[in-house]
Parts: C-alpha cells; structure tokens; sequence
C-alpha cells in the first residue's frame, strides 16, 4: 500500500515537474520513509516530522505538499491529498457483541477505513441491524469523521439509537460521544477490541468541568487568548469575539499566536488561564498542559453562565 501511495506521488511529480516536495503523514506512517525513497527519485523529498493535527494542518514551503491519510477540507493550490487505508484485521469481537447493540445503528469510521464501511453496514444489516450511514460536507467517504467534526453523526442521530465508530484508538469515538447525546460504542478492527465509551466520556467531562471550576478561582484578571498560524485552525474571528466577552467582564486579554500550541510558549507569562481557539482538541492531553488551565471557547461561556450545557466545540 505504501508503495502505490509512493508510484502517485511520483506521477503526480513528474507530471507537474515538481522537484521539492514535503510529505506530511502520521507517526504511525514515519516508519516507511525508506519506502518512499526506493520509489521516489530524482527529485528532493522532504520528510515532516512535525506533530501533524490532520487535514487542517498544512505546510506550503516547498513546490509541492503532500497529505498522506487524511481527506481535503478545502482547496490549497499544490497541496495532495492521498488516501492510504488499513487492513481491517479482525471482526471478532464485534461480531461477538452485536447482541449488546440495539437495532438501530448510526456507523461512522475515519478516513483510513473509508473504503470498508459500506461492507460493514452490509455485513451488520445481514445480522438484522438497521444501519444508518451519511456524508458530511467535509466528507469524502460515507461516515468520515475527524477530529473536530462530527457532521455526519449528527444527521443522522434522530434515526438511531446507538453509533459504532469503526477505527482505531479512543480520540475520534471520544469525540464523537461529547457530540451526540446518543451512547457511542467503538471497535477497533485492528486489536479486535469493542468498548462503550460511556464511561470514557464521563471521566472527560469531569475532567473539563474541573478544569472549567479551576479557572473560576483564579483572578480572572488576566487571560490569554490562544490563536494558531495553521491554515485550518486560524481563527481570528472567535478570538476578537473572546476578546470583547472578557473585556466586557472587566478583565484583559492578552492576544497569543504561534503555530504550534505547546506548554514551552506559555511558560513565564503567568497569565491566570487560557482560552484556545486552535484545534479544540489540544486539551485533550491533560498531562501535557498540566501547569496551565486551558479552556475551549464553549467552556469559557459556560464558566460565565451563557451556556448551561456543555456542547463539544466543532470548527467545520
């Protein structure tokens, strides 16, 4: 698979007689960078190894940029998307729970399994579930979501009485859950593992709201308004928003743009918290930013009485 992703960015180069492209890819991919270069030669080919937030993330320093395993959210001139799926291993133990599931079934996955998820509602439609599956805007397969988007569960959320995410890992299910009021349960085709993410949810939004609850005590006389430089998550717009609502609550807000948000660019300021309008899901990682107090916009609201519910922050 690598090395047909390899052959089309090769083609795609000696068609646009590119000679200085990046590749921007997943950690998980790094591994094959010795791959690439077996196919892709005579022309420069640099390797990000940037921390890389998805789609949203794109860097336009050289001829061309090329997005390995994410889809296009929006159009960049010389920027490639290119799929890459993964194998889908075992369906075990989702096949052994499906009496846990109720009958109705909203099914989403991500884009590395974009090319099975048609096959999945097939196979659970002949185990007498009724599966529902949409497209959102930003989707390119049926039931794609990422990080902070979560459109096509939403569409469909009236229909169903339960959604399965079908990838790996917690980050897009978790996601998903705080999205939707409806129960989320995953299964990861890769380690065999089905899971309720109730709980998983639950301790997140403790999580939050204690770190909603640590914000109030502080001074609330100065805060800092956190805005990334990357393409996707600058918003200069929500943050001159922030600014007016603190102001109006008499504090000063201080401004902060980087590209990426990392506890070192806090360091010294000695603001009494922070308000991120980068990727909302940064916070996610708590032991990261554990000397800090980092809230999204919506739990910034929440702390000043505007919004009584806690709603996952979505930007596309």
């Amino acid at each position: 698979m690598i090395r047909d992703v390899a052959c089309k960015i090769k083609e795609i180069c000696k068609r646009k007689g590119y000679k200085k492209i990046l590749i921007q890819m997943p950690e998980g991919l790094r591994v094959y960078i010795k791959e690439f270069l077996e196919v892709i030669e005579g022309i420069d080919v640099f390797f990000s190894l940037d921390s890389c937030y998805g789609a949203c993330d794109v860097k336009k320093e050289f001829d061309a940029t090329f997005h390995i395993a994410h889809t296009k959210i929006f159009d960049v001139k010389d920027v490639y998307y290119i799929d890459y799926f993964q194998e889908v291993k075992s369906l075990e133990n989702l096949l052994r729970n499906l009496n846990i599931l109720p009958k109705n079934i909203g099914i989403v996955t991500t884009a590395q399994f974009g090319n099975y998820i048609m096959r999945l509602k097939n196979l659970l439609e002949r185990y007498g579930k009724k599966v529902y599956v949409e497209k959102g805007k930003y989707s390119k397969f049926p039931g794609q979501i990422f990080g902070c988007y979560f459109e096509p569960a939403i569409k469909i959320e009236k229909y169903v009485d339960c959604f399965l995410f079908f990838g790996t890992g917690f980050f897009h299910p978790i996601g998903l859950s705080l999205a939707v009021e409806k129960d989320v349960y995953s299964y990861d085709p890769i380690l065999n593992k089905f899971l309720n993410l109730k709980e998983k949810k639950e301790k997140y939004l403790k999580r939050r709201y204690i770190e909603i609850s640590r914000a109030l005590a502080t001074d609330m006389k100065n805060i800092g308004i956190i805005i990334s430089t990357k393409l996707g998550q600058k918003r200069i717009g929500t943050a001159i928003q922030l600014k007016k609502s603190i102001e109006e609550i008499g504090s000063k807000p201080y401004m902060l743009v980087m590209d990426e948000v990392t506890p070192d660019k806090l360091t010294g300021l000695n603001l009494d918290f922070y308000i991120n309008t980068a990727c909302p899901r940064i916070i996610d990682d708590s032991e990261k930013f554990k000397d800090f107090i980092i809230l999204n916009p919506n739990e910034f609201y929440i702390l000043l009485g505007k919004v009584d519910k806690y709603v996952f922050t979505q930007y596309f």
